[in-house]
């Protein structure tokens, strides 16, 4: 897929080019002819990266920095004397490795350099930065008497394992893990296991290491606190790993208007104007549906019945008749005044 973002430039492969080499400017001045001398003057350096964008016929050499590794080698840089840390080398005839040290704290060890580690000659003399330090000195005298190198100051030296695999310095079992020192400023710890299977979730168990600075006190209730404060915010960052649904917590307009069209409902808001309107509505709608049923009852004679029901009280048939008159009681006669009362049949 050719270069991407994050992949650098091969300087040391950029200087060999003749197209950088004859870029002219002002200010540029001379060309670079190591990566170290270009970072002595970084802002002649980018000129240059600048005005190569506008070249033509140029090798660009990438590598991907996605891609990284820890390089087995360390760089360290010596004000004073390099014997005021380091107390002897000893040469092999072909290398040359630290036998001891005469201080516990120095750039070496900082750096991660231990006893046995051994001096990259090669690299340490191409530095154009340890001409002036190294004077006459070449490699062939440092292999014959490495002492040479205690009396330097202001240098640099390259530094890297004899063996540039790993180390193996500790390793335990189950519950039997005891604290050890490493004699290392860098460190990786592998946890293997055959685990207990998805029947027995219970069993599963892990491991949390610490690791601290040789001589500082060992606080187990500080240790611990760390652990669970650790494992908290680890499956914080982590997050809920099954599928989150967000919804929102109040029933606002678009919500409710969402709602209404769902299912066919009329979208107003609640107010006393709306309210006023929809009783005065709703009152219309009821004596509508009330004068239709009345027309619908009307339309089936319901009130004609009554209605000649009426007439047959009044009427009986096509012949008048006349209804009997209802005669007032007959009003007894008073037994007074001579008259005579007699009884019938008497």
């Amino acid at each position: 897929d050719g270069a991407m973002v994050g992949w650098y430039l091969d300087v040391d492969a950029l200087i060999e080019e003749d197209a950088f080499q004859e870029l002219t400017g002002e200010g540029l001045g001379d060309a670079p002819t190591s990566w170290e001398e270009a970072t002595q003057d970084l802002a002649s350096f980018q000129k240059r990266l600048e005005l190569l964008l506008e070249a033509t016929d140029v090798c660009l050499t990438f590598h991907n920095g996605l891609d990284f590794s820890m390089l087995p080698s360390v760089v360290v840089s010596y004000d004073g004397r390099v014997g005021d840390e380091i107390g002897e080398f000893e040469s092999s005839g072909e290398v040359v490795t630290i036998s001891s040290f005469a201080t516990e704290e120095g750039p070496a060890r900082e750096s991660g350099a231990r006893e046995g580690w051994q001096v990259n000659l090669v690299e340490t003399f191409k530095m154009d930065s340890n001409r002036k330090s190294l004077g006459q000195l070449n490699r062939s005298d440092v292999l014959e008497d490495p002492s040479k190198l205690l009396e330097l100051s202001g240098v640099r030296l390259m530094f890297e394992p004899q063996d540039s695999g790993a180390t193996e310095y500790y390793r335990a079992t189950e519950s039997r893990f005891e604290q050890t020192v490493c004699p290392s400023s860098s460190l990786d710890i592998k946890w293997l296991t055959d685990g207990d299977g998805s029947h027995s979730p219970d069993s599963r168990w892990g491991i949390f290491a610490l690791i601290t600075p040789e001589g500082t006190v060992k606080d187990s209730s500080v240790c611990n606190k760390l652990a669970e404060v650790w494992n908290t915010e680890t499956l914080r960052a982590r997050g809920a790993q099954g599928k989150i649904a967000v919804e929102p917590e109040d029933w606002d307009e678009a919500r409710l208007r969402a709602l209404c069209a769902r299912h066919g409902w009329q979208f107003e808001w609640m107010t006393e104007e709306g309210e006023k309107k929809r009783r005065i509505e709703g009152a219309g709608r009821a004596r509508k549906a009330a004068e239709k049923a009345s027309q619908k009852e009307t339309s089936k004679g319901g009130a004609w019945w009554r209605l000649d029901s009426v007439a047959k009280a009044f009427a009986f048939g096509n012949k008048p008749q006349n209804k009997a008159k209802i005669q007032p009681p007959q009003r007894k006669k008073s037994m007074t005044g001579g008259e005579k009362v007699t009884q019938a049949g008497a």
